[in-house]
């Protein structure tokens, strides 16, 4: 899985940037960034850089909501291919489902999943933590929120050309806490608005999901298709592909790797041996989702740590404690002094 996404991502925020009076170039060059990505859109740059340049940029110009301005500058069509193929899709929900499918084929630190549920569908977005290569430099910051931020506020501007100019989501989930201010939040995503939750989310009701797109042309399907190399999330590697279902059912009360096979369409030892052939596990899988989600909630949100510890299903706080020490070399509590 590659971790170098094209330059296009960050196409605008140089501009930006001068408004408020600001030296791009000056901020890329803190963070160890090509100066030549802030101009160029086809450079290939760390997932890592992306988002410290966008949490450097915000800081620099004390703007907690940076990316919501950014984004007025770009669009989804940041995502490239993608983004082709959700403006061939028929309805609304074809269009999310793309996204779905083929979001760590853009980004292979973030991943998204659709969640059905009796009032509507949620299109839920993970930011995933990567593991460094040999003599990588390390990230400058460890928050994610400008890089959640940036991808809700896209989406929604993205769902307002198919809806109308006055659609708004039925809801939106952060999994941070709520910021003092949230204005331009409620501007753009409306009120219902919920914070420290298990997802970040955006919500649509079965009405948009299911509205119709013109435009589509199977031809030109096939050939954006065939560019993603995707099969509509099938190309994707199959440790990617099972640890999409599980942080897709951590959520929820069954996450066992008996349900995980279920949800792939095949038998438990077919998962385990596949898992196996790739040098990995469910269990594996499993405490790498458990741990990273941990040091999220631990550095973005307001939960206590019991509650923490029930939502990534461990029956008491000892026990989470004991976990996420031996993951991180620190106990939660220390670690959320740190950050």
């Amino acid at each position: 899985m590659a971790k170098l996404v094209p330059s296009r991502v960050i196409d605008g925020v140089a501009r930006l940037v001068d408004t408020y009076g600001q030296n791009a170039d000056v901020i890329a060059r803190r963070i160890g960034l090509e100066v030549d990505a802030l101009y160029h859109p086809d450079i290939m740059i760390s997932q890592f850089a992306v988002n410290d340049l966008l949490e450097e940029c915000a800081s620099t110009c004390d703007d907690r909501f940076f990316t919501l301005k950014l984004s007025q500058l770009q669009g989804l069509d940041v995502l490239g291919p993608i983004w082709l193929l959700m403006r061939n899709a028929a309805t609304v929900g074809e269009a999310l489902e793309v996204i779905a499918a083929n979001m760590e084929l853009h980004s292979s630190g973030s991943s998204a999943y659709l969640d059905r549920q009796a009032n509507g569908v949620s299109l839920c977005v993970e930011i995933r933590r990567l593991q460094l290569a040999p003599k990588e430099r390390r990230p400058l910051h460890i928050r994610t929120e400008q890089v959640i931020d940036h991808f809700i506020s896209l989406l929604t501007y993205e769902l307002r050309k198919m809806l109308g100019n006055h659609w708004r989501p039925r809801h939106v989930q952060f999994r941070y806490s709520q910021p003092k201010f949230l204005a331009p939040l409620q501007q753009l995503c409306g009120n219902s608005l919920y914070f420290n939750q298990d997802v970040n989310a955006i919500h649509i009701s079965h009405e948009d999901f299911n509205h119709p797109l013109s435009g589509i042309t199977a031809h030109g399907r096939t050939i954006i298709e065939h560019e993603l190399g995707a099969g509509m999330g099938y190309g994707l590697p199959f440790v990617l592909r099972v640890e999409r279902i599980i942080r897709l059912l951590i959520n929820s009360d069954n996450c066992s790797a008996e349900e995980v096979a279920t949800a792939m369409n095949m038998k438990l030892r077919t998962l385990q041996h596949r898992l196996k052939q790739n040098k990995s596990s469910y269990q594996l899988l499993y405490d790498e989702a458990r741990l990273d989600l941990a040091r999220q909630y631990i550095r973005t949100s307001d939960l206590s740590m019991s509650a923490i510890a029930e939502r990534l299903h461990f029956k008491e706080s000892a026990a989470f404690s004991r976990f996420f020490k031996k993951g991180t070399g620190r106990p939660p509590r220390d670690y959320r002094k740190r950050v």
